[in-house]
């Protein structure tokens, strides 16, 4: 067991350094300004248009420059949200692996595949869970509920698919299951409002030269750092998985992309089974409809990666914020071979890219190829 432990460390550790390297190669405080942020209201209510017509209203009001202001609170968000989890990880006494992943955030870094967007939603989620625990009177849980679902479907629409079910859990009776009618009906206000974002406001009719307009009183510099915004309101991609020609042509691929979307949830759940498992006969289910919720946006929205991180990391953050810290005695010797296997597992899983599915993305995107990669740069 030991010499596994010593050899895991190794690996785990060199894996961590190609990834910081390759993080190092790209990575510039420009890459902090997330073009998402910057949709806002001057063209009229659009999805994803709140966080940006706030900075707009808050930078005229204290001439602050949006794109620098933006840019320190990532860095305070990016360093507040690590710091939560390393807290959280010591006192529960939860293993690290995880986050090598190739559905978690640091392999996704590695290869610039990250949109920092959703860790401001991550840490929405904490508040909104964090919150949902302190309340005992339930009508007060479905009201701040709603009140955030709400509040994180105007920054992003995707934040209500990946947060309803983690809610669901909190807002379930003890002894009851959290599929229960009433509470989902309780949701109600906040899926109506994500509905008509995705549906009516989604930016189809949106001239995004009057939004990106409207940040050139403050910095022109940092304009070129939002020109994704075009792409955003004019591609033509086809996204609906059914109708991309890789997919269409090529069922293999979908079968692969379904494949890998099992060995994720398998590895996923090996962890969770293993650092929760006294809460395992309820939470299993939650995982099991999260990643209903991965594949209902998968089959409508194209990016794969972001889908897989982002529902992974708000399903792992909850259930930490519902566990209670264990024992250190109960480490040494809880399910040790499990986690042994599961972390060679892990090393060997890939993740779907884009809009498509490969056998070449799948071994390119494993976490173990780093390994390959820190020697060919070596040698």
């Amino acid at each position: 067991m030991s010499n596994f432990f010593y050899n895991a460390l190794r690996v785990y550790s060199l894996i961590s350094i190609e990834i910081l390297l390759k993080l190092a190669s790209y990575f510039s405080i420009n890459t902090l300004v997330i073009s998402t942020l910057y949709i806002n209201y001057e063209d009229g209510f659009i999805r994803r248009g709140f966080f940006g017509s706030v900075l707009n209203l808050f930078s005229k009001i204290t001439n602050i420059n949006p794109f620098y202001f933006q840019i320190g609170l990532t860095i305070l968000v990016l360093l507040g949200l690590t710091i939560w989890i390393v807290r959280k990880f010591l006192k529960q006494n939860l293993n690290f692996y995880i986050f090598i992943g190739s559905f978690m955030l640091a392999n996704v870094l590695a290869y610039k595949m990250f949109f920092f967007v959703e860790i401001y939603m991550v840490l929405l989620s904490i508040i909104l869970f964090t919150i949902l625990k302190q309340i005992d009177k339930l009508i007060y849980k479905i009201v701040f509920a709603n009140v955030v679902l709400i509040l994180g479907s105007l920054t992003h629409e995707a934040f209500f698919i990946f947060n309803v079910i983690p809610v669901l859990y909190f807002l379930k009776d003890e002894k009851k299951s959290f599929l229960n009618l009433k509470k989902m009906i309780s949701l109600l206000p906040s899926f109506m409002l994500f509905l008509l974002l995705g549906l009516y406001f989604n930016g189809q009719f949106t001239d995004e030269n009057i939004i990106i307009n409207s940040w050139k009183i403050f910095n022109p510099s940092f304009i070129k750092e939002i020109s994704q915004l075009y792409w955003t309101f004019n591609t033509t991609d086809e996204v609906l998985m059914w109708r991309i020609p890789i997919f269409k042509n090529n069922p293999i691929n979908m079968i692969g992309f379904f494949m890998n979307l099992l060995l994720i949830f398998f590895s996923f759940s090996w962890y969770i089974n293993t650092y929760f498992s006294e809460k395992w006969n309820s939470i299993k289910w939650v995982i099991l409809f999260q990643y209903f919720s991965i594949i209902c946006i998968s089959l409508i929205a194209i990016d794969y990666v972001r889908w897989f991180w982002w529902g992974n990391l708000t399903l792992l953050v909850s259930f930490i914020l519902i566990q209670k810290n264990k024992e250190k005695e109960k480490t040494i010797t809880h399910k040790i071979q499990r986690i042994e296997l599961n972390k060679i597992l892990i090393l060997f899983i890939g993740l779907p890219l884009g809009g498509s599915w490969s056998v070449t993305q799948f071994l390119w995107t494993m976490p173990i190829k780093h390994i390959y990669d820190l020697i060919t740069r070596v040698f």
